[in-house]
């Protein structure tokens, strides 16, 4: 025999390679850079969650937009205290997070003036005639301190604007809640059969990033935003603009979902200033890019051009309604990536966004609001990466919208069935009726507006939250008569336990048509992929018309008589 190592002394040459490599890594810029990301990631979910929970002796009273003027009363806590000329207004833009120590610079030139036992204060909309006040959040300091500026309030954004800033627009209301999600490209013929299904709802999918640019670009026309050169693609928003004047022609209201396209190209180059700079290699959507000032002023800028746009008081005008963001952020490493992050520093950057959408759109239309999406996955967390609870993501959203002034924000839920293949929904398992059950689907759909009517979610403590059903649909696992008949009764008892919910406004079924190539071989759609009507058309057809007891009859031996009843009456979330 040859003369060979015992095998116990390679082991132990092996491990020690090993340790000696990890104490390498371990003392290697690269770990020492990952190391202090977490810290810092970790550090700042502290300091947000620390700053949510802050008893501010200050808050605003009053916080009115007006033309050329923005007015702020303050109310103080042992007013005495303080001396006007020692306080200050500084306007924090909105790539800086809330928590963030004041900076000098952002101090406003405007005197503080007392009136009885209110601070008062009158300052110009636009800085250098150039940046809308508007769209900040403003934080009153004490200025006495030579160390650092002492915030007395939580950073807050406006809550009213004064006559004749808003267009007086009427608030569009569809006849019912019947829907369709993802709207197709050629829907802006009125020949289109959509509109044979008397719809009253719609959403379109925006993505930003081919609409503007910050340097020129073929086929992009200039624009001016702020004193800075822009560049729209006019076409494709000409194109947005048909579709959404075909949808208000219709009696149809329009949703629009804003979506970043996660654009990091394969050769390593940067991607678009609207995409966030932490996102993932591999997500589809991204959230925007609101960490940078350059980001986050590219994003208020096309947010603006939209809004303005779509808000228009001309009745044949295209007119968007809500805005939905961005898309299931619960599952954010696929649909909104945003990178490993902490919940708190994650939604802060959520929050920023939607704040932005909320104040630029209604500067222009008053019944303007933004939606919150999210999937079926509410108390459990879901597989993949990047993923969080949805409810504990509503939780600090309604936290944070009550300490920075709340706004009126809703939920774009998508209550898929618990297994997305199997359309017999009322099987569902992984359901109960309590606000700790791990999804809520159609067959617990009442968990949701139940927990949205609870005094901490509701919109300044009263109103409970509206919400879209903005996408949901039951899968036909082949096309035989008999999945496709268990399909639509999936999509019978969808709909029919929706419509007893009174904060339900809208219920965008996906899909118009079938892409079992693009969604894992299922079969979501009224149409087949050659466009052919499956029983799920005539059927969705028929809901809220003469015809619905006729065409939803096959579905109750379908069901059984325990489903049947659920279709009949909510049940009592504990």
């Amino acid at each position: 025999m040859p003369n060979s190592v015992p095998q116990s002394i390679c082991f132990s040459r092996l491990r020690l390679k090993l340790l000696s490599l990890l104490v390498l890594f371990m003392s290697s810029p690269l770990h020492v850079s990952i190391a202090q990301g977490q810290d810092d990631k970790a550090i700042f979910a502290k300091s947000y969650r620390d700053y949510l929970e802050t008893d501010f002796p200050a808050k605003f009273e009053k916080f009115e937009v007006g033309p050329k003027v923005i007015e702020l009363t303050l109310k103080v806590k042992n007013n005495s205290r303080y001396d006007a000329k020692d306080l200050a207004i500084a306007v924090i833009p909105a790539h800086i997070p809330s928590q963030r120590p004041i900076a000098k610079d952002h101090l406003v030139a405007a005197p503080v003036g007392r009136k009885g036992n209110r601070f008062t204060v009158r300052m110009a909309r636009r800085q250098s005639a150039k940046t809308d006040r508007s769209h900040c959040r403003f934080v009153l300091v004490d200025k006495k301190s030579p160390q650092e500026l002492v915030a007395l309030t939580a950073a807050t954004y406006p809550t009213t604007w004064a006559n004749g800033v808003q267009r007086d627009l009427k608030k569009m209301v569809g006849k019912d809640r019947k829907g369709l999600g993802g709207i197709p490209p050629d829907s802006d013929r009125q020949d289109h059969e959509i509109y044979s299904l008397g719809l009253s709802h719609a959403t379109i999918n925006i993505v930003l990033n081919g609409l503007i640019h910050p340097k020129p670009r073929p086929g992009f026309t200039q624009w001016k935003f702020e004193g800075e050169t822009l560049y729209i693609n006019e076409k494709l928003l000409g194109q947005f603009d048909r579709r959404l004047r075909r949808l208000r022609q219709n009696g149809i209201v329009a949703s629009v979902i804003l979506l970043i396209g996660n654009n990091k190209p394969a050769t390593g180059a940067d991607p678009t200033l609207l995409v966030h700079p932490e996102s993932n290699d591999t997500g589809k959507f991204a959230m925007p890019n609101l960490a940078t000032a350059e980001g986050a002023f590219l994003y208020r800028a096309i947010i603006t051009r939209l809004a303005k746009r779509f808000s228009q008081d001309i009745d044949s005008a295209a007119r968007v309604s809500n805005w939905i963001l961005h898309n299931e952020i619960d599952q954010a490493g696929t649909w909104t990536t945003m990178g490993p992050q902490p919940i708190e520093r994650y939604m802060e950057t959520f929050v920023r966004s939607a704040r932005i959408v909320h104040h630029v759109s209604r500067q222009f239309n008053p019944h303007s609001r933004v939606f919150v999406s999210l999937t079926h996955y509410w108390n459990k967390i879901s597989p993949g990466k990047e993923t969080y609870r949805a409810r504990d993501m509503l939780d600090l959203m309604a936290k944070a919208s009550t300490v920075e002034n709340d706004f009126e924000w809703g939920v774009a839920y998508h209550p898929y069935p618990q297994n997305l293949r199997e359309p017999r929904t009322w099987l569902d398992k992984n359901v109960n009726f309590t606000f700790n059950s791990p999804l809520v689907t159609p067959r617990n759909i009442e968990v949701l507006p139940a927990y949205l009517a609870k005094k901490h979610m509701r919109f300044r403590g009263k109103e409970p939250r509206a919400i879209l059903l903005s996408e949901q649909g039951c899968n036909a696992k082949s096309l035989s008569t008999e999945d496709q008949q268990l399909q639509a009764a999936g999509i019978v008892y969808m709909f029919k336990r929706m419509r007893m919910i009174p904060t339900v406004e809208a219920f965008h079924y996906h899909a118009y048509m079938d892409h079992p190539k693009a969604e894992g071989g299922m079969r979501l759609g009224l149409t087949t992929e050659e466009n052919q009507h499956k029983y799920a058309w005539d059927v969705y057809e028929a809901l809220n018309t003469k015809q619905e007891k006729k065409r939803t009859s096959f579905a109750w031996p379908i069901m059984g008589p325990d489903a049947t009843q659920h279709t009949k009456r909510l049940q009592t979330v504990r």
